[in-house]
């Protein structure tokens, strides 16, 4: 005599309630491979996205600090100073107001620094290496102050890479002085 219990839960065609130890075990391990892959995917996308803002605002400071050095250069009307890391000249506007101005890269701060007489100001900071090389009119190197009409400023700075290392960037910007006279 085979005694049969009823269930009250339904069964349709076969179809089984639940999922046994060896099937839930590989659906697990999937999801841990998938949930693993994805941190690190976003995990590399946030590190290069750091990385790229850092290059991003470095560019903007680097470019800010040239256009303001090559406003300041554009106006010279007579050097005093000329070094490889620094630069004093005074300029001359349109109305004929003079000022005297320093540009100099100070190494132990590792900055670029602008003066004009009672205040100075950083233009840009994190900078490895800064040289001014001072040309005549005819596009010869020269130191003698009378003969300068340009100057060509190099700045390598500092910038950080996707695997945490540091590597060098150098930017250059060549002026020529527009109120200058010889």
């Amino acid at each position: 005599m085979v005694f049969r219990i009823k269930s009250s839960a339904r069964q349709t065609n076969g179809a089984r309630s639940a999922f046994s130890l060896p099937e839930l075990l590989i659906a697990l391990t999937i999801f841990g491979l998938l949930a693993g892959g994805i941190t690190a995917t976003f995990l590399c996308f946030s590190k290069g996205l750091k990385v790229s803002m850092e290059h991003a605002d470095h560019a903007a400071q680097t470019q800010f600090a040239f256009e303001k050095i090559n406003k300041m250069l554009h106006s010279v009307s007579s050097a005093h100073t000329t070094t490889p890391t620094k630069f004093e000249f005074t300029t001359v506007d349109l109305s004929g107001n003079k000022e005297r101005l320093s540009i100099y890269y100070d190494a132990q701060k590792e900055e670029i620094i602008e003066t004009d007489g009672s205040t100075s100001r950083v233009l840009l900071d994190d900078v490895h290496s800064a040289k001014f090389t001072y040309y005549d009119r005819f596009g010869a190197e020269t130191s003698t102050l009378i003969d300068i009409n340009a100057a060509k400023l190099e700045i390598e700075t500092e910038v950080s890479t996707t695997n945490g290392s540091k590597a060098y960037k150098t930017e250059t910007s060549i002026i020529t002085f527009r109120n200058r006279t010889l």
